[in-house]
């Protein structure tokens, strides 16, 4: 029989997982607002386009440029917020347990940014 989880079935560990988790959803929803903002700008930029120049080709690809990279953003992101939340978390860390959580969420919304940012092959937010 194996022996339980140690780290996740400790208070202080699953308070780390749903600090964890918690920070890692808000920062997969943010990821996803950057992505739907760059979206806007360049069907916005598409319409000025097609006004001006009537006789472009220019188009969007249906969203499929924009969609890869951010499901890929957000897996990263709440991968590794979860998984650090849950088994990198130790029960006996010097931070407490809720700070541990929410670092890793962060964390985990930094990674998936990187992601956005190399899928998107520039900076979405500047």
């Amino acid at each position: 029989m194996e022996s339980p989880d140690r780290v996740a079935s400790s208070p202080g560990g699953r308070a780390a997982l749903g600090w964890a988790c918690a920070v890692g959803v808000t920062g997969a929803l943010g990821l996803v607002g950057v992505a739907l903002l760059n979206w806007a700008a360049a069907a916005l930029g598409l319409f000025f386009v097609r006004a001006f120049l009537p006789d472009t080709a220019a188009s969007l690809d249906g969203g499929r440029s924009v969609v890869l990279p951010t499901v890929a953003a957000i897996v990263v992101c709440l991968t590794t917020a979860v998984v650090g939340g849950w088994r990198l978390s130790p029960s006996d860390a010097p931070l407490p347990p809720a700070l541990t959580g929410a670092l890793w969420g962060l964390a985990g919304t930094a990674v998936g940014y990187a992601v956005l940012w190399a899928g998107f092959g520039f900076n979405p937010l500047g």
